[in-house]
């Protein structure tokens, strides 16, 4: 091999290598996603001595607030549990419902899901305060409200189709959850603490069919 064919290769390959480079350093600079030590207040609303409950990982994007990943029964569960600012006065009273919309991730958001649920999905991406809660549950029941206070709100309902929840008046939905088995009616859970100026969302979903009837969240919640 001559010398200018050698040169030739090794500029190649040092273009090549600087285009992988480059690559890679952009999709971690747009990736920012990390792991995070499990917050302290997420600790308090949630009752860590029941020793059915595990802790599993904490997950944090740019400045927005974490999400912490929780298992129940044996790992029978998933539990997700987040946090967003309030806004002002705002009240759990005054959540809006609607039972005659399907709920579909929308196309202009990044959802995340976890523990490989891929029925369950998050978007991070809103981080305004919140003044408003919108929920969509399909032919949705008031019998599905187990608590609902200016600071707390407790939903039950069988996920035979979707569930959706968006944030202020946005019909773009922040959280939407699909049954694991189509047309069977598993039980999803919600919770919503008001606490201060936040407020903190405790989702529990089963990793397989499940037709449990028991009220979960009311035994990990503090």
């Amino acid at each position: 091999m001559n010398k200018i064919k050698l040169a030739l290769i090794l500029v190649a390959v040092g273009v090549f290598s600087y285009y992988i480079i480059s690559m890679f350093s952009g999709v971690k600079s747009s990736f920012s996603k990390r792991f995070v030590s499990e917050p302290k207040d997420y600790k308090e609303i949630l009752k860590n001595e029941n020793s059915n409950l595990l802790y599993k990982y904490t997950l944090s994007k740019d400045s927005i607030f974490p999400v912490s990943i929780y298992t129940y029964d044996k790992s029978k569960y998933a539990i997700i549990l987040f946090k967003r600012k309030a806004e002002g006065l705002m009240s759990l009273e005054e959540s809006s419902f609607f039972y005659d919309k399907v709920s579909k991730k929308s196309s202009n958001k990044v959802y995340t899901n976890f523990l490989s649920l891929d029925e369950l999905n998050f978007s991070y991406e809103d981080n305004d305060n919140i003044a408003k809660l919108n929920f969509f549950i399909e032919n949705f029941s008031n019998g599905y409200i187990k608590e609902k206070t200016k600071n707390r709100l407790y939903l039950s309902f069988p996920l035979k189709n979707t569930f959706g929840m968006s944030f202020n008046s946005s019909d773009k939905i922040d959280l939407q959850c699909n049954p694991n088995v189509p047309n069977f009616e598993e039980l999803n859970e919600l919770m919503i603490v008001k606490k201060e100026d936040f407020l903190y969302f405790i989702y529990i979903k089963p990793f397989y069919k499940d037709s449990n009837k028991r009220l979960i969240l009311k035994e990990i919640v503090n």
